[in-house]
C-alpha cells in the first residue's frame, strides 16, 4: 500500500489535521475527547518539514505520541475533507492500554457513544472501524483452521487417487475406485485450490487431455442414467477446461482451444447454454459455468451474449430458476439459491460490477435464503435433466449450494466481518469428516463425494483469501492511501487553487 503524502499538500496553508479513532486490543471501546457538545475524536496536527511528510503512518504515530503521549499503530484512513485551511482526516489507529489517560479523554463503547449524542457521521466511522476489527479477529482465528482443513483434504484426496485401466484420477463417490472425467477434473482443482504441489496434478491433466471427445467437449462417464452416451456435457467441459488451465495449460494448448471452441459452437442463439448440445433448452447453471470459463479465456463476444441471457432470465425477486429442482421430497422449491449463486459469480467473472442491479438483487436474494440454524445454511438442490434425447440418457445434478453462495457473497464484496460469511465458513468446516473427506446433504451423509470436496475447498480458499486481501489492500472502507491522494487531487482541482507543480507531485 502506498502511504506517501503528496508533497504538494504541505506548504500551501492547508494543515493536515488528523482525527484519531483509537481502538485498543479488545476493540470493544474507543478513546474519545470529552466536550460540552458531546464526545469527539482526539485530534493531532501533522508536522511537515521542507520536504513534506514522507510516510503517512509514521507521521501519525509520531504526532500522536508527541501530542497525547500514546504509542499507537496506524491502520488506515477512514475519510477526509479538504477545507480552505486544512485537510481533515479521520484515521484508525490501535493502541496498547496506557498507564494514564490523556487529559480530557475517556473510554467509550459504541452504544455509549450513541447515547452520549455523538455525531451521526462520526458514529458511522466508528462502526466501520468496529467492522474491520471484527474481520481481523475472525481472520486470525479462522485462518489456521482453514489451512489445517485444506491440508487434511489434500492428504485424503491423494490417498483416494486411483488407476482404472489406463485412466488416473478419482471417482465421484470416493468410496469406490471407478475413475470419472468430471470427478477427476474436480479432484485436480481441489489440489490446485489448496495450493498443493501434488505429483498427481500433471498426471490427471494428461488423462483429461486424452479423455476429450473429438468434438472438443468432455463427457460424464459414470453418473448417467439410461442408455450410455458419450455426449459432451457443458459443466463437465467447463470443469475440465478449468482444471487444464490450473495445471498450467494456456489458451494455445490444443485441448484448451478445442474445448473453448466447443463451448462457443454450442451457445444457443438466445445466448445461453444447455446441459448438452442436445438438451431442450438453456439452463442457468450451465450458462453460468460457460460464461465463467470463456471469460477467463477472453472470449468476449460469447461472454457478452451469455451475460445478457442471464440478465434476461433473472426473476423479479432477484433469483434465477433451476428447472425441476427438488430440495427435499416433501418440499418442492422452484427457485433454490444454487442457480442464483452461480449466476452472480458468472456475472462478476464477466466484469459486471458489484453495484450493478442484477448483482445487488441476486445477493439480496441469497441473503434472504440464508438459514442460520441449518447444517447447510443454503440448502442443496437436485435437478434431474435429460442430456441426450436420442438415448434417453439423464443426469442427476446435485448442487451443493453453501460453498457457491459464500463465494458469490465474497466476490460481491462481503468481508470476513459479515455474520453470514462467518457462519457459512464455520458450517463448512463442521462438515469435514475425521478422514479429511467432506459431507453434503445432497447425498448420503456418510458417503463422501468429490463434488463436496472440490466445492468446499474452493469456497474456503476463495472466501478467506478475498477477506484477507480486503484487509490488506483497503485499510478500512475500501480506501487506500493512493486512492485518498487521487480524491484529494480531484477535490483541489475542482474546488481550490492547485499549487504549482501539484499534478507532478501526484504523479499525474
Amino acid at each position: 500500500m502506498n502511504d506517501r503524502i503528496p508533497q504538494g499538500l504541505v506548504g500551501t496553508g492547508r494543515v493536515p489535521l488528523v482525527n484519531l479513532i483509537i481502538s485498543f486490543d479488545t476493540h470493544e471501546c474507543y478513546l474519545v475527547q470529552r466536550g460540552p457538545a458531546g464526545p469527539s475524536c482526539p485530534r493531532v496536527a501533522l508536522a511537515a518539514g521542507p520536504g513534506g511528510i514522507d510516510q503517512l503512518g509514521p507521521g501519525i504515530e509520531s504526532a500522536t505520541k508527541s501530542a497525547l503521549g500514546l504509542v499507537v499503530t496506524y491502520i488506515g484512513v477512514l475519510s477526509f475533507e479538504v477545507t480552505s485551511t486544512a485537510i481533515d482526516m479521520y484515521v484508525l489507529v490501535s493502541a496498547r492500554q496506557p498507564v494514564s489517560w490523556p487529559l480530557g479523554t475517556t473510554l467509550m463503547t459504541l452504544p455509549e457513544l450513541v447515547r452520549a449524542g455523538a455525531d451521526i457521521a462520526m458514529i458511522s466511522l466508528f462502526q466501520a472501524a468496529a467492522g474491520r476489527a471484527e474481520a481481523e479477529r475472525f481472520a486470525l482465528t479462522i485462518g489456521s483452521r482453514v489451512q489445517h482443513a485444506l491440508a487434511r483434504s489434500v492428504e485424503y484426496l491423494e490417498e483416494r487417487f486411483t488407476v482404472e485401466d489406463s485412466r488416473e484420477g478419482w471417482s465421484q463417490y470416493l468410496s469406490n475406485d471407478a475413475v470419472g472425467v468430471l470427478s477427476s477434473a474436480q479432484g485436480l482443482l481441489a489440489l490446485a485450490h489448496a495450493c498443493a504441489k501434488s505429483r498427481y496434478i500433471e498426471r490427471v491433466a494428461r488423462c483429461l487431455e486424452q479423455a476429450q471427445n473429438p468434438d472438443g467437449g468432455w463427457q460424464v462417464k459414470h453418473s448417467l442414467h439410461g442408455e450410455p452416451t458419450q455426449i459432451s456435457i457443458t459443466e463437465s467441459t467447463c470443469y475440465c477446461l478449468w482444471a487444464l488451465v490450473e495445471s498450467g495449460r494456456t489458451e494455445e494448448c490444443i485441448a484448451v482451444s478445442s474445448g473453448a471452441a466447443w463451448l462457443m459452437n454450442t451457445q444457443r442463439p438466445s445466448g445461453g447454454w444447455g446441459v448438452s448440445e442436445r438438451s431442450a433448452e438453456a439452463q442457468v447453471i450451465a450458462t453460468a459455468f460457460a460464461v465463467r470459463m470463456l471469460a477467463r479465456l477472453g472470449n468476449r463476444g460469447a461472454v457478452g451474449r451469455g451475460v445478457q441471457w442471464l440478465r434476461d432470465n433473472q426473476r423479479e425477486d432477484g433469483s434465477w430458476p433451476l428447472d425441476r429442482a427438488v430440495v427435499s421430497p416433501t418440499e418442492p422449491d422452484l427457485s433454490p439459491p444454487a442457480p442464483t449463486a452461480h449466476a452472480v459469480i458468472a456475472l462478476l467473472s464477466a466484469g459486471v460490477p458489484a453495484n450493478d442491479n442484477a448483482i445487488i438483487q441476486g445477493v439480496a436474494y441469497l441473503r434472504r435464503r440464508f438459514n442460520s440454524a441449518g447444517v447447510e445454511p443454503w440448502r442443496s438442490a437436485l435437478s434431474d435433466t435429460l442430456v441426450d434425447p436420442r438415448t434417453d440418457s439423464r443426469l442427476i445434478f446435485r448442487h451443493y449450494t453453501t460453498p457457491w453462495a459464500l463465494v458469490a457473497l465474497s466476490q460481491a464484496g462481503a468481508s470476513l466481518s459479515d455474520p453470514l460469511v462467518q457462519r457459512g465458513i464455520l458450517q463448512l468446516l463442521a462438515q469435514q469428516m475425521p478422514s479429511g473427506a467432506w459431507r453434503c446433504n445432497a447425498t448420503v451423509p456418510a458417503s463422501p463425494t468429490m463434488w463436496a470436496a472440490h466445492d468446499t475447498v474452493f469456497a474456503l480458499k476463495t472466501v478467506v483469501s478475498i477477506g484477507v486481501r480486503i484487509l490488506q489492500s483497503a485499510p478500512v472502507l475500501g480506501l487506500t492511501t493512493a486512492s485518498l491522494e487521487s480524491m484529494m487531487m480531484s477535490f483541489l482541482l475542482t474546488n481550490g487553487s492547485p499549487w504549482p507543480g501539484a499534478q507532478e507531485a501526484m504523479g499525474a
